[in-house]
């Protein structure tokens, strides 16, 4: 279902946000541990100096993260329209539609119903897992089936095994 691998993705980029919140505060607590020390007087400059200094290493953060952030949406995409491709479909996005605050509202609706989970939902969503998950009960059921004839296999044995033991 398309929703639940929205909602996947949703939460994926999540975490990521989470991540990198986490990150920026790490970089805040650091840079004052390491550069504003405990009961010195700072002039005004040197408190612009420290300031700056701060933002220019947040600024590289955030670009960075921003960056990696785009990339994985265009890989998203990529991933999606070559499978499109395989299935000779091809695929438009009018990216006029992602300033839509309609779209984004419904969007942000679907995170919202990530997070918290959806009543009667399917526990496993990605889709990879779920065709795992049926390969692998495939094989069970092969297995089964080997089983099953293995028995009856050495049951016949046993059986002519016997005969031959009578027979002597």
């Amino acid at each position: 279902d398309h929703e639940i691998q929205v909602q996947g993705y949703l939460r994926f980029t999540k975490f990521k946000r989470d991540q990198h919140l986490r990150e920026v505060k790490a970089i805040v607590r650091d840079f004052s541990e390491y550069r504003v020390r405990e009961n010195e007087v700072y002039t005004t400059k040197e408190v612009q100096s420290l300031i700056s200094e701060l933002e220019e290493e947040l600024m590289q953060k955030v670009e960075i993260e921003f960056e990696n952030s785009s990339f994985s949406s265009g890989l998203l995409l990529r991933l999606l329209f070559e499978q499109a491709e395989m299935a000779d479909l091809i695929f438009a996005a009018d990216t006029n539609e992602l300033e839509n605050e309609y779209l984004l509202k419904q969007i942000a609706a679907s995170a919202e119903e990530a997070r918290l989970g959806k009543l009667g939902a399917e526990t496993v969503s990605d889709a990879r897992v779920i065709r795992e998950r049926d390969d692998l009960r495939q094989q069970v059921k092969d297995l089964r089936q080997q089983v099953a004839e293995a028995n009856a296999q050495a049951s016949s044995s046993r059986e002519v095994g016997g005969e031959a033991e009578a027979l002597r």
